[in-house]
């Protein structure tokens, strides 16, 4: 029997959007890999895929806010400690000149005990291979959390 005393918190996470900022080459057509996790009690869930994104440049294309996880994340009550939400995104594509393009990214956000929402943005830099340092793509993946005490 456990003896902490807090609740757990639900936790909803969304995809909101995807951005593309950059380098025009890189074109606008990627895969993508979305993963989540809350610690201490999140419930492991596998990574959703994303195929076929299509991410005119310069512009943003909203995704009806894709369920990415559901579940317990964090804690709910008073000297909760605070949790912590890990997102990660794996991303593919290929440039107008056929390269192959890939990027990832891992980020970290605080869940606070007080069952507040919040909006999580990971940016993607993916590097063209075939081009100077410096250029390539930009994805922002803008995530919706809502956590609820």
């Amino acid at each position: 029997m456990s003896t902490n005393p807090w609740l757990d918190a639900a936790l909803d996470v969304v995809l909101e959007s995807v951005a593309h900022y950059g380098e025009t080459f890189c074109g606008n057509q990627w895969n993508a890999l979305a993963a989540c996790d809350a610690q201490p009690n999140g419930a492991p869930v596998p990574p959703v895929p994303i195929s076929e994104l299509t991410v005119p440049y310069n512009g943003p294309v909203n995704l009806n806010d894709l369920p990415i996880y559901a579940g317990p994340g964090g804690y709910c009550g008073a000297d909760a400690p605070e949790g912590v939400l890990h997102l990660g995104v794996s991303v593919t594509g290929t440039a107008s000149d056929g390269s192959p393009l890939a990027g990832g990214t891992d980020a970290y956000f605080s869940l606070p005990p007080d069952g507040s929402n919040q909006t999580c943005i990971v940016t993607v830099v993916i590097p063209h291979p075939k081009r100077r340092i410096g250029k390539g793509a930009n994805l922002w993946f803008t995530f919706r959390v809502r956590s609820v005490c």
